[in-house]
């Protein structure tokens, strides 16, 4: 009989040893739920977000594309003050290849690449370099580049909204290269090294 109730209070202990065991498993995982919920990182509950099929994109360059623009169209023209007040209008660059550089005094990152162009749009009159200062205020561009000492050209748009969404540009800073023939041949986004912008500039002359 003692050995009957032994094994009897075993098996009971046994029993309760793997309830706790399943009830701290049971705690865990829910612990673990809760927090992916948290994040909203849980594949459970969240599905995953539909991409549009390679067909339906239009056919773009290789590489980062900080724009919507194509290889080979006709890139859309926009007009603007100079910061001496002159009229301007992207069309009048026809001729030329031409560099724009969409930048705000606002953009920390923007701001590295101004000392090369300042250079490049005095040493090389075959490119048609064009800084377009988007959202931002004349006086404090004109601060900033008298500040500096740069003499590049400097454009303000007339509607600075127009001109990102007609070009697909997202964010800042932006070099776009455009053809003797006003179509576009390529962009760049993010800091620009002045090894790089020589490479681009050349680039460019090449077009």
């Amino acid at each position: 009989m003692q050995v009957v109730r032994a094994k009897s209070e075993r098996t009971k202990g046994i029993g309760v040893r793997a309830g706790a065991l399943r009830t701290g498993v049971v705690v865990v995982c829910l612990t673990l739920l809760a927090g992916c919920s948290a994040t909203g990182s849980s594949s459970a509950t969240s599905p995953s977000p539909s991409l549009p099929s390679p067909t339906s994109r239009p056919s773009r360059p290789p590489g980062p594309d900080p724009t919507s623009l194509v290889v080979g169209q006709d890139v859309p023209s926009f007009t603007g003050k100079t910061l001496a007040g002159a009229s301007f209008d992207l069309s009048s660059t026809r001729g030329k290849p031409t560099v724009v550089y969409l930048w705000g005094d606002w953009c920390k990152t923007c701001l590295g690449p101004l000392a090369a162009l300042n250079t490049a749009s005095a040493s090389q009159p075959g490119i048609a370099i064009v800084t377009v200062a988007l959202q931002t205020d004349k006086s404090a561009v004109t601060t900033y580049l008298q500040g500096k000492g740069y003499t590049l050209p400097v454009v303000l748009p007339a509607d600075s909204s127009a001109l990102a969404s007609s070009w697909g540009a997202l964010s800042l800073p932006i070099l776009v290269l455009i053809d003797a023939n006003g179509r576009f041949m390529g962009a760049f986004s993010g800091a620009i090294s002045s090894t790089r912008l020589t490479s681009i500039l050349q680039t460019a002359a090449g077009g």
